[in-house]
Order: structure tokens, then sequence, then C-alpha cells
């Protein structure tokens, strides 16, 4: 039974640490983006390969959401704590950025509050 939970550790550790190491690559091309003079095709090819792999730098919304997600996993089965980490980081993201629309987020607490775990039937 240790050596299961062990597994789960190591594993769990390697799937944390894998979108982090996927973007050591692309730091290292866009360092070398910014320290050479090279063809606008180079440029291209680079920036194509540093979208084509998944990483923690070109991920929709930002790393923001990123937490927000382990978060949502972490807190899985406590949804209270699930809405006042959605509230928190949406006062967070108002709070560096103002003018941006994305803390709005924070209104999807309600239908969050109000979702009993059912299936809809229409």
């Amino acid at each position: 039974m240790k050596e299961k939970k062990l597994y789960s550790f190591w594993k769990g550790l390697g799937l944390f640490l894998l979108p982090i190491l996927l973007a050591l690559p692309a730091l290292f091309l866009l360092g070398y983006l910014a320290s050479e003079n090279i063809s606008p095709l180079m440029v291209q090819i680079i920036a194509f390969f540093i979208m084509a792999i998944p990483n923690i730098l070109v991920v929709e919304g930002g790393d923001v959401m990123v937490y927000l997600g382990l978060f949502f996993y972490i807190f899985r089965r406590h949804r209270i704590a699930q809405m006042v980490t959605l509230t928190l980081v949406s006062l967070f993201v108002y709070l560096t950025d103002p003018t941006s629309v994305q803390w709005m987020m924070v209104f999807a607490v309600i239908p969050m509050y109000f979702y009993n775990g059912e299936k809809v039937v229409v």
C-alpha cells in the first residue's frame, strides 16, 4: 500500500512539473530571438515550435487560470472552498488589471452555488 502511495506521489509530481519543464525550451528560444539578428522565416519557425509544444506560457487565460484549475481540483469535494477560491482569484485579477473584463468570472459563483450535482433534463 505504501508503494502505491509513493508511486502516486511521484506521478503527481511529474504531472505537476511537466508543463513547467515543457516551457523551458520556449524560454531558451525566446532568449535566442532577443539576442540575435535572425531572418523573419526563422522567427516564424521558432514561434511555431513555441506554440506547438503545450506549456504554461501559452495557455489561454494565463498562468492564473492554471492555478485556478489546480485549486478547483484540490477543492473538488468542497463547493464553498471552490467559490471562495474563484472569488479571490477574481479579486486578484481585478486588482492587477482593472481594465480587464476577466474579473467578471466572479459571477460564475451564482450557478456554482445553485448546482446540486445532478444532470439537467430539458
